[in-house]
């Protein structure tokens, strides 16, 4: 809890200062200039983007279940991928975070097409990912999306968020 406070407090100064010289704060100026900044790509970026770039050519539909309205709808996988999955650019900051502060536990809350996931378990194999999701649909995708990238580190919950929630915390 302490590491996230830090870091919401990193942001709030980040946005008011105006580039690294400006940060006093050790810790602060190592966050910035070694993980944010850092550009260089991992070698599973491009595995992870490649099948990204596949699920962004896929033209079939999936019928997508929203728990928060209570609806349902036919929505076509690539526009998931084009509008749901988080960008390249943020999604490798993640993967440098984890990398960074090397946490044995992870809990992500709404898996999608499993593309942020595979990005947050691929840094160490030790790590375990527990991610929900309520949709049985995108889980199908989100589990290929695994198996094409191997990971094995993955627990993917499947359900409503306020049922699986506690027991994923209870087990953490």
């Amino acid at each position: 809890m302490k590491r996230i406070t830090q870091f919401l407090q990193y942001l709030s100064y980040l946005y008011h200062s105006k580039d690294e010289h400006s940060i006093h704060s050790p810790f602060l100026y190592d966050l910035y200039t070694n993980i944010i900044k850092d550009i260089k790509p991992y070698y599973i970026f491009s595995n992870i983007e490649s099948v990204r770039s596949r699920l962004l050519l896929r033209s079939d539909y999936i019928s997508v279940t929203d728990f928060g309205t209570g609806g349902f709808s036919k929505r076509k996988i690539s526009d998931i991928a084009a509008k749901s999955l988080k960008k390249p650019k943020s999604a490798e900051l993640l993967f440098r975070l984890v990398n960074h502060f090397n946490p044995q536990n992870i809990l992500e809350i709404g898996t999608s097409l499993g593309i942020t996931t595979s990005y947050l378990a691929s840094v160490k194999s030790t790590n375990q990912i527990h991610t929900l999701e309520g949709c049985p649909e995108t889980v199908k995708i989100a589990k290929r999306t695994f198996e094409t990238l191997q990971l094995t580190n993955v627990k993917l919950h499947e359900g409503e968020f306020d049922q699986t929630l506690d027991d994923v915390l209870k087990s953490l």
